[in-house]
């Protein structure tokens, strides 16, 4: 399949292959930063720190649960949502929050995938 890609890059300095590939890596950028946006953080970024440090820490906090969620969506099945991974995960992440140590954490997302494949 031919496709067409139009770009302001010098066409001696790349190969059409590379900015393809350089364009399929941006979309998937595009589509977690969606994800992201709408379902993690509900349409509104709000962050709650003041210091820049700590505000470094809130938003690698995200990003650790996207890619968290992503892993286990994908683990789990390629049909579900990252809409449904998140909210499901989030809700056990909240449970867990304040009722197990950090420790158990690995142990409790084994223990995710046998109830989503319940759900699912």
């Amino acid at each position: 399949m031919e496709k067409t890609v139009l770009t302001s890059l010098p066409a001696d300095r790349y190969k059409a292959k590379e900015v393809a590939e350089l364009y399929y890596s941006r979309w998937e950028i595009e589509v977690g930063s969606r994800n992201l946006k709408s379902s993690q953080l509900n349409n509104a970024l709000v962050l709650r720190s003041r210091r820049v440090e700590v505000l470094e820490q809130e938003v690698w906090g995200m990003l650790l649960a996207y890619k968290l969620i992503r892993r286990e969506a994908t683990k789990a099945a390629s049909e579900i949502s990252f809409k449904f991974a998140f909210q499901f995960i989030a809700t056990e992440m909240i449970v867990l929050g304040n009722t197990a140590s950090p420790g158990t954490i690995p142990k409790r997302l084994v223990h995710l995938r046998v109830l989503w494949k319940q759900c699912s």
